[in-house]
């Protein structure tokens, strides 16, 4: 089943269930069935509200990489610009 349109309360295709639902209404989607040739019009509603209050997170302060390699999106590193110790290049000129 795939999902091809989600709708915000009083969007064009929401305003019949607005109107049943008020301000429980979150969101409209209508998912397609290709298999049975069916497309389902689905509603997500807000079925309980409660007080929260978010616990205080303790986080460490970001640490500068070690190394200068830098990472590529699977985690492994690869070379950064300036070799592997993270440290300028030395002229052989100098």
């Amino acid at each position: 089943m795939e999902t091809r349109l989600s709708l915000t309360p009083g969007q064009n295709g929401t305003k019949k269930l607005l109107a049943r639902y008020g301000e429980l209404l979150v969101c409209v989607r209508y998912r397609y069935d290709a298999a049975r040739k069916m497309r389902h019009k689905t509603v997500e509603l807000i079925v309980e509200t409660a007080p929260w209050a978010p616990k205080r997170r303790h986080l460490a302060p970001a640490a500068a990489p070690v190394g200068g390699g830098l990472e590529n999106g699977a985690g492994a590193r690869i070379a950064g610009p300036r070799g592997s110790s993270g440290q300028p290049l030395k002229s052989i000129y100098t």
